[in-house]
């Protein structure tokens, strides 16, 4: 009995230690982008000539900030729980030279495109967190469910041109067109995250940075047969703070 007693009390102590929530915040940088490949030749219209560009696809590079709250079930797993305000989308750049005749007059023609998607979230993940080692400083693996809440959505074009004729310059002449694109997405998102990274502890309070990629797994727009999806890497960083 003697023992079992014991044996009860350090359950109790470790319990208590390990459920104890640590909150903190979070912020760090997002590479987004689609599974949709939009690059390639398009064709565009100036002074009446049909003009190729050729279009690259690239990851929008934004930011996501929040806060967190873990929860210690162990010495080595954490669930922690997120709510970040979380940018992503993609982007697309092309550039363009052509020669144009406009009344008998040949015109040398130089400019570039460029388009954004700018979508912003409030998004919830949801992970499992399991640290390794008996240092102070441990590695961890991270996975777990996120679900999104689309708060805007916009598409950014922007155009830039400028032509020379008879050693004369005309331009830059910019032309720039912003759309909404809220009521053609899909206002849920469901996506799997998993990454790893390094707790680093100050004194009572717990730094952390990570790497994580979120894989989107329900599609963006409400209508058409593309499935597009978001991809996104996460580099973050943040600080947890222990509850007296």
């Amino acid at each position: 009995m003697k023992y079992l007693l014991i044996i009860s009390i350090a359950l109790m102590i470790s319990i208590n230690l390990y459920s104890q929530p640590k909150f903190g915040i979070r912020a760090g940088l997002n590479l987004a982008n689609i599974s949709e490949d939009l690059g390639g030749t398009e064709t565009i219209d100036i002074g009446g000539e049909s003009i190729e560009v050729t279009i690259d696809q690239s990851n929008r590079t934004t930011f996501s900030i929040g806060g967190v709250v873990e929860f210690w079930l162990s010495p080595m797993f954490a669930l922690q729980v997120n709510a970040l305000y979380n940018q992503k989308g993609t982007k697309l750049k092309g550039d363009f030279r052509a020669t144009i005749v406009e009344q008998g007059l040949s015109i040398d023609v130089t400019g570039a495109v460029e388009e954004t998607m700018k979508l912003d979230y409030l998004s919830f993940p949801v992970l499992g967190k399991l640290a390794f080692g008996q240092s102070k400083v441990k590695p961890y693996i991270i996975a777990g469910p996120e679900i999104g809440f689309l708060l805007s959505a916009k598409d950014k074009a922007k155009a830039t041109a400028e032509g020379e004729a008879l050693g004369e310059k005309v331009g830059p002449i910019t032309a720039e067109e912003e759309i909404d694109l809220k009521e053609s997405l899909e206002t849920f998102e469901f996506a799997l995250d998993f990454g790893a990274g390094l707790i680093i502890p100050l004194g009572s309070i717990d730094a952390f940075v990570d790497a994580q990629y979120s894989l989107g797994l329900t599609k963006l727009n409400k209508e058409g047969e593309l499935s597009t999806k978001n991809k996104l890497i996460m580099i973050t960083g943040g600080l947890l703070f222990s509850p007296k």
